[in-house]
């Protein structure tokens, strides 16, 4: 935390994320670059020249004393814009940024993954940090603060089946999500000057490529771009607006590339996991636990009717 005057400045950052799948297949196994289920990549696509991400980086900043020398040049940009319209004030600002991830796809074990995390231990952690972040969400929309979420193109890769060396990546281009307040000039029924809540959403390079033998095809669609602007007024008299932009898409579709999305689509997205094969501790002691009480009230019941 750097403290300069009423002013405050907290930073943290998470450098690598790993995640391997060491299970034991009984069946034909699993290919090595198959068992990755999650990893950084680091620098996106926008910006290839830049020097590799940490996985996950933040910075929190206040401004008591309105002292906006400090903050990122967009927000100052914003300031002095709206400035002229009225008195205009920020609260603070909070940047985070993230590295490019890979996410590698297998139905089975991530159906396995989601029922681990929903309903084992982490399950209830879980439950109590989005409850959290969901309050921590609606008490910043009704300040007056900034936020600027930038992920540098996550991709998320999908194997024709767990031993294949076949299969789809999917680009889902580099997102940059932008919230502030805006003053338009207008009073509002109390006599101030009414505001509003901005979001500006960009996302460069969706598109996808297919792989076979681990190498990855060369593909002549252009990648698409993605811009969605929203202007929310506090005052409910007031109308929402909504502004979108899609470039100009081209996407052609080679035979091997259908027959090799209609094999994902039999071997690993549409084929229904073994659910008795999943190891849950927690979720089999709670079932059993209810079972237990659920016996307990049953023998209850039977001696108060004797």
């Amino acid at each position: 935390a750097i403290d300069a005057l009423t002013n405050r400045t907290y930073r943290g950052r998470v450098e690598d994320v790993q995640a391997w799948d060491e299970d034991s297949y009984t069946s034909a196994g699993i290919a090595e670059e198959n068992r990755s289920v999650i990893r950084v990549l680091g620098k996106g696509l926008s910006k290839p020249d830049e020097i590799d991400l940490a996985f996950f980086e933040f910075q929190y900043s206040t401004f008591s004393d309105r002292n906006m020398q400090t903050a990122p040049a967009w927000v100052r940009a914003k300031i002095d814009v709206n400035s002229a319209d009225g008195e205009y004030e920020v609260d603070d600002h909070l940047s985070i940024t993230m590295a490019s991830v890979q996410f590698t796809y297998i139905r089975s074990r991530t159906d396995e993954l989601i029922d681990y995390l929903s309903n084992g231990l982490p399950g209830k952690g879980m439950g109590v940090t989005k409850k959290a972040a969901k309050g921590f969400i609606n008490k910043r929309i009704q300040t007056r603060s900034f936020l600027d979420l930038t992920i540098a193109a996550p991709q998320l890769r999908i194997p024709q089946h767990e031993m294949a060396c076949n299969g789809v990546v999917m680009r889902l281009g580099d997102l940059q999500l932008r919230t502030w307040f805006e003053l338009d000039g207008s009073e509002c029924d109390e006599g101030s000057v009414d505001w509003c809540r901005a979001l500006s959403v960009s996302i460069v390079g969706l598109g996808w490529n297919t792989y076979y033998d681990k190498k990855l095809e060369a593909i002549d669609d252009l990648s698409i771009n993605l811009e969605i602007n929203l202007r929310k007024p506090v005052s409910k008299r007031r109308a929402m607006e909504l502004q979108g932009s899609l470039s100009f898409v081209v996407m052609l579709l080679k035979y091997s590339d259908y027959c090799l999305l209609r094999a994902i689509l039999c071997n690993n997205i549409g084929r229904k996991p073994d659910v008795s094969k999943w190891d849950n501790v927690e979720k089999a002691y709670w079932l059993e636990e209810a079972q237990e009480e659920d016996e307990t009230h049953d023998e209850k019941s039977q001696e108060a009717d004797r």
